[in-house]
């Protein structure tokens, strides 16, 4: 028999799909069962660009940065020619040179990876359908994951660390660290004691897996699911309005 996921029609689930459940279940409903899919931004396809750059560079025998910048800009313009404002497009742009730079100052010395956006799944306990992620970069022992931003911070974030507790179940051992790359500066953070973040991650799971489990008429579960507007989940207008259709707000 299907579980309880699988009957609305989710047949994985994902670190990201977990992090969003703790945060907003409503957003969670709204995009994995119900299939609302908002469209990427300028924001998002800033890191995706970036990302490209410093893969291009390890890749391709360490090619010159201004090679691997260019190619960055050039992902960039092509990803949002059509999806955002010109405004949009140069607040996001004017970073990703420095970020590029950056994050290939701090990858270089480790070589060239053994992995590129390697998939992994997992089967987690009491879980009834796989986890599945994919992985930036693998190298002797250790995985990297790359995140763009403007401000540095001080720790992994939540979300961030719940990523990495998954992969490093995948993979046994692995150390985990994260690569944050600013446009003047980089860092990597490393995660550690991660046991309590990958316990979160499946409790979010199995709550996921109850709340299908209440009711074969998806009305019934959207009427006890509450959206919080304020959410950056929400910031997207399409999104907020097919919310405010669903939950009837």
């Amino acid at each position: 028999m299907p579980s309880n996921l699988e009957k609305f029609g989710v047949e994985h689930l994902s670190y990201s799909q977990g992090a969003m459940f703790i945060a907003d279940p409503a957003r969670w409903w709204l995009t994995y069962v119900l299939g609302h899919r908002e469209p990427s931004n300028a924001a998002m396809e800033r890191g995706k660009a970036v990302e490209f750059g410093v893969e291009h560079f390890l890749k391709n025998e360490f090619v010159d940065v201004d090679d691997a910048i260019d190619e960055a800009v050039k992902y960039f313009n092509r990803a949002t020619a059509l999806l955002v404002s010109n405004e949009q497009r140069q607040k996001e742009l004017v970073g990703i040179p420095g970020m590029v730079a950056w994050g290939i100052e701090a990858i270089r010395p480790l070589g060239v990876p053994l992995g590129y956006q390697e998939k992994i799944e997992i089967t987690l306990d009491d879980v009834p359908v796989p986890v599945i992620g994919y992985i930036d970069w693998t190298f002797d022992g250790l995985i990297v994951d790359l995140k763009t931003t403007n401000r540095m911070p001080s720790k992994i974030s939540s979300s961030h660390r719940k990523q990495g507790a998954l992969y490093r179940a995948a993979k046994g051992n692995y150390g985990v660290q994260f690569l944050y790359t600013t446009p003047k500066r980089s860092c990597f953070l490393e995660l550690e004691n991660d046991r309590q973040d990958l316990n979160e991650l499946r409790r979010a799971f199995r709550a996921m897996e109850a709340l299908c489990g209440l009711s074969d008429d998806r009305a019934e579960i959207e009427a006890i699911l509450c959206p919080d507007f304020d959410s950056f989940y929400w910031s997207d207008q399409q999104t907020r309005d097919k919310g405010r259709e669903v939950f009837k707000i």
